[in-house]
């Protein structure tokens, strides 16, 4: 969603949801696939302002990013967690 309230200004929010298949990470890093899904979500609030006849760039944004899956190494039988914000 982008507001631009002047010429000059523009006010933004983003939400981004991914889901991955977690057999390309966990074949690449365990050999094994249990079909589980890893998510990610994002969110962002920003606004960029060019100022001094468009000389001057201004930008700022304040984010959250998670993401979670959690791998079992069949190898060493310990679960391998790669959750995180």
């Amino acid at each position: 969603l982008i507001y631009k309230p002047v010429e000059n200004g523009t006010f933004y929010i983003s939400y981004a949801n991914a889901k991955q298949p977690d057999s390309i990470t966990s074949v690449s890093q365990f050999g094994v696939s249990d079909g589980r899904i890893q998510k990610g979500k994002t969110y962002e609030i920003g606004t960029k302002w060019d100022i001094f006849q468009e000389k001057l760039s201004l930008t700022a944004a304040v984010f959250k990013s998670e993401s979670n899956l959690t791998y079992f190494d069949i190898i060493s039988g310990v679960d391998v967690s790669q959750d995180g914000k």
